[in-house]
């Protein structure tokens, strides 16, 4: 037992590791001393524009949201050297000739390197708008190999393409009794009084990092936005929200708090020291806790039920999966659902924080928007949770050997068996008010999308682990029984991630 839980610690320890030098310490980019030097002087100007309101693929967000949205999507990182996020996204927008020379359009893979003849960049990470744009096909034959070729290929040319676009996505005006928004610097915007003198002085500090410029200009451009048109605005109070759970990055601690639990437990289990797995198990409440109210403030700023994508299915399903094993150590007394519980939330956290995973607040589809929603996916995230918890009791079941902790392996058979018990139903429930969803949304109640054939065949799965379990009563049996209740999370994993990748439906959004 003592190995199993050193193992726990080592994967605990990279994860954490992982987690921090991906999360911001570990800066990315080189932009010199000058700019770095400027942005902490004009930090508290910078932080009052992060602030403004800004209107963005339909949905009203802080400008903070958008910038770091943009540097995601164009860097391919979640930081820029440490900077803050809005002076680099203000100054790629109304300074682009600058950047241009500069490496910070992301380069994924080999593929794309040598699909463009790359030879001298194998080794680069990023390149510069102008090599690239000298590189990638031009005219119209040459958009057609674009968009006919690799997938490689478009993602460059995207990236490419919100770069110079990045201008027209700073909308921070918005047209009286009207829905569109003007962009900062363009023709209509200067009828709002102040706006064009904010804009030039704005620019201009930013050519010459002029740090007094800047903040007269942050002041000014705070003042030309008329405020009082509120309708047309979010609430204050949630975009201040907004912007406060970008800096704090809620769910990064989440996960450094989980494996920290984690290791902490593992650490105490194997030096035998009680008072270490008493602050694990202790502090493994205030963790969900705080686990909770980020979700919740989640579905605030974004005015939806969460779970509406795979990024905010695993949020939800990691906090079930938690507050499964607090509910089972209460129960039984056995704080190593503690420690389950915190492994998986922490791993899963931390795995989907470093995954391509989109973390963007989005609107929903209007096919989305139905009551039946709430049903439908709290169904289905309850169930992913319970599962996932019951896979964790599964490989727990397999490692433990009878001999080392007597009585343990049967508990965990146990729990695992009422684990799939509940996730089956939940699952099923979820099924069946997808069903009835689909009709409201499609006119069917099925079309074995591959979304819905997977879930079937995984409700499957679990159903003949439940009639096994009837058929095979015997001890020695568990084992397979156990393994074949393992192989059902596969497929609950390949339905939630594989099937949104590798096969393409109606449910590519989810």
């Amino acid at each position: 037992m003592n190995r199993i839980l050193i193992w726990v610690a080592i994967i605990a320890l990279i994860c954490l590791i992982a987690a921090l030098a991906v999360s911001g310490l570990v800066s990315c980019g080189d932009v010199g001393d000058s700019l770095r030097s400027f942005d902490e002087d004009v930090h508290s100007a910078t932080s009052s524009l992060a602030t403004l309101s800004v209107q963005n693929k339909g949905r009203i967000k802080p400008l903070d949201s958008l910038a770091r949205e943009k540097i995601q999507d164009i860097f391919g990182e979640r930081t820029f050297d440490g900077l803050n996020p809005t002076l680099v996204l203000l100054s790629w927008a109304l300074r682009p000739d600058d950047w241009s020379p500069k490496p910070i359009i992301k380069l994924e893979s080999g593929a794309s390197k040598d699909l463009l003849e790359f030879s001298e960049f194998q080794s680069a990470t990023h390149i510069s708008p102008d090599e690239l744009s000298e590189r990638l096909p031009s005219g119209r034959g040459g958009m057609a190999m674009i968009h006919g070729g690799s997938k490689y290929l478009r993602r460059l040319q995207r990236r490419l393409m919100l770069f110079k676009a990045l201008q027209g996505d700073l909308r921070i005006f918005p047209r009286p009794g009207s829905d569109g928004w003007m962009k900062l610097g363009s023709d209509e915007s200067y009828e709002i009084a102040g706006a064009r003198e904010a804009y030039e002085l704005l620019s201009g500090s930013l050519e010459n990092l002029d740090r007094a410029g800047y903040t007269e200009a942050a002041r000014r451009l705070y003042g030309a936005v008329p405020m009082a048109e509120s309708e047309l605005f979010a609430p204050r109070w949630r975009i201040i929200l907004e912007v406060y759970s970008n800096r704090l990055g809620t769910f990064w601690v989440l996960a450094f708090l989980y494996l920290a639990i984690s290791l902490t437990y593992a650490v105490g289990q194997v030096i035998g020291r009680e008072s270490l797995l008493r602050v694990a198990q202790i502090a493994l409440y205030p963790t969900c806790v705080v686990h909770l109210i980020a979700i919740v403030a989640r579905g605030i700023i974004a005015e939806k039920v969460m779970a509406s994508n795979s990024y905010e299915y695993i949020l939800v399903m990691t906090f079930v999966t938690a507050i499964g094993s607090m509910v089972l150590t209460s129960r039984f007394k056995q704080p190593v659902y503690s420690l389950i519980g915190a492994v998986l939330s922490g791993v899963g956290l931390t795995a989907t924080l470093l995954s391509p995973l989109s973390e963007t607040v989005s609107q929903l589809p209007p096919v989305l928007k139905s009551s039946w929603m709430t049903i439908h996916v709290g169904a289905a995230a309850l169930s992913y949770g319970v599962l996932y918890l019951a896979f964790g009791t599964s490989i727990a079941f397999l490692l433990v050997r009878e001999r080392h902790l007597p009585g343990l392996r049967s508990e965990l058979f146990s729990t695992n068996l009422r684990l799939i018990r509940l996730g089956f139903f939940l699952l099923g429930l979820g099924i069946i008010t997808g069903a009835i969803w689909a009709d409201r949304a499609w006119g069917r109640y099925w079309g074995w999308d591959p979304k819905e054939s997977w879930s079937l065949i995984t409700w499957l799965i679990y159903g003949i682990y439940l009639h096994l379990v009837l058929c095979l009563s015997k001890k020695r049996h568990r084992t397979i029984l156990v393994v074949v209740a393992v192989l059902g999370f596969v497929a609950v994993f390949f339905t939630f991630i594989g099937v949104n990748y590798l096969l393409s439906g109606l449910h590519s959004y989810g």
